[in-house]
């Protein structure tokens, strides 16, 4: 006798793999149908995007596709749990790809391996039920929230850096703020308050992730999210959560309000997309290359004063033998001027004829020495004695890559 035991169209073995998901509370085989049906974008496949797709994908959606133009490097191990030292140097999307595949080959997964810009994003979340956003940049983040607007879909956005993180499900209630009403600040994104500037916390990134995939699951599947017109926030390093609630659209919003196309954030932002550098910001006149550097020090050393603006724990890691440590802190909260650090080094040790300075990729020594120069026009004045100011191109990055490889990468 062949008898049917049931109507929903799963076999006994994904029966099997989803049992001790099905049989949860407030759960059941026809949410588990919904996701099955489902499919979710993933833009960014890094600390964030590997467990949004690794939980995602065991957890049965149908289709999940992936976004990133990157290749895996030795720094993204300590946070990218879907890969190995066996993978460095591949693309992330086909690896996630492997990944995913080798623990639910029942479900079907696209790969983007490309930049996502104004020009390509309607085209790759084109039929998704959802994106998940686990980009890394504001261009993108604000491009994501404009493309779903358009296209109606519903945005689960994560961001994670340093020790915090956040979380919030976007375009689901009516009447909601978009992200650009809550962040409408578009010179906001100058600066890459990422990873790569600010650094991050593996677990972070794990518990955001995790959070993202779980509100992914629930609205799908149960048509309700925790964190729909609000939004969750993290600090690693106190262990506070907080919930915000968010208000509603704003009015004059130029992404909620009477969009017909999508802007150009990249523009907008002053911001390459996928650039660790903010744009050039000096005069070229105050700027000098490494290779100016090495000749400058090993010929003036002693009438040259050398500031490394990076903070004290990155000047830590490594720094050139003849750098003074003043971080960038120090002249932005000086109560008296920016240069009282400068002074009040060159008061206790000699005179020096100018100032040079560093830091990692040449991001914060760009920024002192405009805050220099917005009280002084070229020089910076000590006791009498006048310093020319200079930054270093590309900062200790360049060093590596044009002068000694055997500084360190971090």
């Amino acid at each position: 006798m062949d008898l049917k035991y049931s109507d929903h169209p799963f076999s006994n073995e994904e029966i099997d793999r989803y049992s001790r998901q099905i049989i949860t509370a407030n759960f059941d085989v026809n949410a588990q149908t919904k996701l099955h049906n489902s499919s979710v974008l993933i833009v960014g496949c890094g600390g964030l995007g590997n467990p949004v797709a690794l939980y995602l994908s065991t957890a049965g959606i149908g289709k999940i596709g992936l976004v990133d133009h990157d290749k895996i490097e030795l720094s993204n191990l300590h946070r990218q749990i879907g890969f190995t030292v066996a993978d460095i140097g591949r693309p992330k999307v086909e690896v996630l790809k492997d990944a995913i595949l080798a623990r639910n080959p029942s479900i079907t997964v696209e790969v983007h391996e490309t930049y996502i810009n104004k020009d390509n994003v309607l085209d790759i979340m084109k039929g998704y039920s959802i994106v998940a956003d686990c980009s890394d940049n504001l261009p993108t983040r604000y491009l994501l929230n404009e493309a779903c607007i358009l296209e109606k879909t519903p945005l689960a956005m994560g961001s994670a850096v340093s020790w915090s993180g956040q979380f919030s499900l976007y375009h689901v209630t009516p009447n909601s703020a978009c992200y650009r009403c809550i962040f409408p600040r578009l010179n906001q994104a100058t600066m890459n308050l990422n990873c790569n500037e600010k650094g991050i916390m593996g677990p972070v990134v794990g518990i955001i992730g995790n959070l993202q995939a779980l509100e992914i699951v629930k609205f799908l599947a149960l048509g309700k999210s925790s964190f729909a017109g609000s939004m969750y926030n993290y600090d690693g390093y106190t262990g506070r959560v907080f919930d915000v609630t968010l208000r509603s659209q704003t009015p004059d919003c130029p992404s909620c309000h009477d969009l017909k196309a999508l802007n150009d954030y990249e523009v907008l932002c002053k911001n390459q997309v996928y650039s660790p550098l903010i744009n050039d910001c000096c005069h070229p006149q105050d700027r000098m290359t490494v290779t100016e550097l090495k000749e400058a020090l090993k010929t003036d050393k002693d009438n040259i004063l050398f500031v490394d603006v990076r903070p004290a724990h990155e000047f830590a890691i490594a720094h050139h033998p003849l750098a003074t440590n003043i971080p960038i802190t120090d002249f932005e909260n000086s109560h008296e001027t920016p240069t009282l650090s400068v002074k009040q080094w060159c008061q206790r040790n000699r005179p020096y004829n100018r100032c040079i300075f560093i830091c990692r990729r040449g991001n914060d020594s760009q920024r002192v020495v405009m805050l220099l120069k917005s009280f002084f026009l070229s020089t910076l004045e000590v006791d009498g004695f006048k310093l020319p100011i200079k930054d270093v191109i590309g900062g200790y990055e360049a060093w590596r890559s044009e002068i000694d490889p055997k500084f360190p990468t971090y």
